[in-house]
């Protein structure tokens, strides 16, 4: 059903048809990024206009005893997509920030809908849960539709995502805080395993992590599949990451993991950053490493360090 009412939606400029959406009720085409999958996920939703920059859903999954699998992932990841019919006839495309209204403001867009809309206030009403009003805060003016992007800026597009992947690696193995959080958004989330929470904090919680656990770390990513839908990307990375352990004991240990990056990034402001990032773990291992070169060799080199006296912070 769903399917089919967005299909009418987008083709119609928002007018449904569909006997089973009920008269009176204005509908929006909502896409949140899963909560485990970190893929977009789109369905319909019942709103009302909060002034010029906002609009309201209520997550009342037609009075189910829980939550809509939607309102779960817009808690995780609040940054969405929302379409909905404009003044032209056609549809506005646009990135909103998702906030749950709370105490008296909640009441007041209760009492604001039962005005606006008194079929959506229905909807609040559930013996089993407090039905979620949520509000979407539009971060931006609507994209023009009719343009799809061109060959142009899909590859422009693909090249910053790419740079913001290498400057993550570059920031990771040396130890560069400000370096990883270029790759980030402020508001952004990142699961990385035994660390889940904030993404732009994620820099300052890892990098003592590594610096003690660790005596040097290398990041390899590999091939990449970009899905590019305008200010949105859904991007699947591999990757390898070898780190050598620190330990007391005789000897070297090496310690790998192979995986992918299951990311979403987002274009604000001109700038393509990671909104969300969940790590997904193919295989790892922990072996003991080989003696490693004579001293009179390995000094003819370079050394790498972890920090920015690394040689590749003077390159320029």
């Amino acid at each position: 059903m769903n399917t089919e009412i967005i299909e009418e939606f987008r083709a119609t400029g928002g007018r449904i048809t569909n006997p089973l959406v009920p008269e009176g009720i204005r509908l929006a085409v909502l896409t949140t990024t899963g909560a485990r999958t970190n893929l977009p996920r789109t369905c319909p939703v019942a709103y009302f206009a909060h002034g010029r920059d906002a609009i309201v859903v209520i997550a009342s999954a037609y009075g189910a005893a829980s939550h809509p699998a939607w309102y779960r992932n817009l808690v995780t990841n609040p940054q969405v997509t929302v379409e909905v019919p404009a003044d032209s006839g056609d549809l506005a495309r646009r990135t909103a920030k998702a906030r749950t209204a709370r105490g008296a403001e909640r009441d007041g867009l209760i009492a604001a809908m039962a005005v606006e809309s008194p079929i959506m206030s229905g909807f609040v009403e559930n013996e089993h849960r407090e039905v979620p009003v949520v509000v979407l805060e539009f971060l931006e003016g609507p994209h023009d539709d009719a343009q799809p992007m061109t060959d142009l800026e899909k590859l422009v597009a693909e090249r910053e995502i790419r740079a913001a992947m290498t400057r993550y690696c570059r920031g990771i193995d040396r130890l560069d805080e400000d370096l990883i959080r270029s790759a980030y958004h402020r508001d952004s989330y990142d699961d990385h395993g035994m660390y889940k929470g904030d993404g732009y904090a994620f820099a300052a919680d890892v990098v003592p992590k590594m610096r003690e656990a660790f005596e040097s770390t290398m990041h390899f990513i590999g091939n990449s599949h970009i899905e590019l839908d305008r200010d949105v990307a859904a991007v699947e990375t591999y990757f390898i990451a070898y780190h050598v352990l620190r330990e007391v004991t005789e000897g070297r240990r090496l310690m790998t993991f192979a995986g992918r990056y299951a990311d979403r990034f987002e274009r604000r402001n001109g700038e393509w950053k990671l909104a969300s990032r969940i790590v997904v773990l193919d295989w790892d291992e922990i072996r003991d490493l080989g003696a490693a070169n004579p001293p009179e060799m390995r000094s003819t080199f370079t050394a790498g360090r972890r920090d920015r006296d690394d040689l590749v912070y003077h390159l320029r």
